[in-house]
């Protein structure tokens, strides 16, 4: 079965994997993970697996163009790493963090996968 990654849109999705998920810092993101309740919850549209995914970057990690910078590392590294190793049935956000910006792309994408293996979702 193929696998798609949706995004996460309400608030109310972020502060749920934020209370009742689990979470694993590296140096360059922070990877929260929630496990879906039931297989009913897992969804599955046409057949495709459907893994949703939010990404954040606060204020912190510096002005407007350096968030959406770290966002579009975020995004592009998901699309990487989590189509070929993420269980899917989990919800997943990726936060920047100041140096998402200056970590080697191929660093931060080795980063998401170990975040992956120490939460327990990695699929070889």
């Amino acid at each position: 079965m193929e696998v798609l990654i949706s995004p996460l849109r309400k608030r109310s999705q972020f502060l749920r994997i934020a209370q009742k998920g689990r979470k694993f810092s590296s140096a360059g993101l922070i990877l929260q993970m929630h496990k879906l309740d039931e297989v009913t919850d897992a969804k599955i549209q046409g057949g495709k697996r459907i893994i949703e995914v939010g990404y954040t970057a606060s204020q912190k990690v510096g002005s407007a163009i350096y968030r959406n910078k770290a966002k579009r590392r975020l995004r592009s590294i998901a699309m990487k790493v989590l189509l070929k190793h993420a269980k899917w049935g989990h919800e997943y956000v990726l936060i920047a963090r100041r140096s998402t910006n200056g970590v080697d792309f191929n660093s931060l994408t080795r980063e998401l996968e170990h975040c992956l293996k120490k939460l327990n979702v990695y699929r070889k």
